[in-house]
């Protein structure tokens, strides 16, 4: 798969539902990232209540995972924002997106 192929498929919008939705997703990032496509981006939406988490590499493959989770990826060709938010401990799921930043 070259990079307009992976590029294609991280601008896509992506629910997750179940943990084996955010098992795929956290594999699709993983592999991204090792292919340098996308790098972890050290973003965080203005007036947003911003807090400390671990680095998405420590973030377990299988679980058990945080309770809430929000990691922010750039596309290295175009400079493009995506974005993984994941609530984990009610139950109500999440989503990988592109995101487009109001700073």
């Amino acid at each position: 798969m070259d990079r307009h192929d992976s590029h294609y498929i991280l601008a896509r919008e992506y629910q997750i539902t179940t943990p084996d939705d955010l098992k795929n997703i956290i594999e699709m990032i993983r592999a991204n990232l090792a292919n340098k496509v996308i790098v972890e981006e050290d973003y965080w939406p203005t007036g947003q209540l911003c807090f400390s988490q671990p680095s998405f590499s420590s973030l377990p493959a299988d679980g058990p995972w945080p309770d809430y989770f929000e990691y922010y990826f750039r596309c290295v060709s175009c400079g493009s924002l995506f974005r993984l938010v994941v609530e984990t401990y009610h139950g109500t799921g999440g989503k990988w997106e592109p995101w487009h930043s109001s700073t």
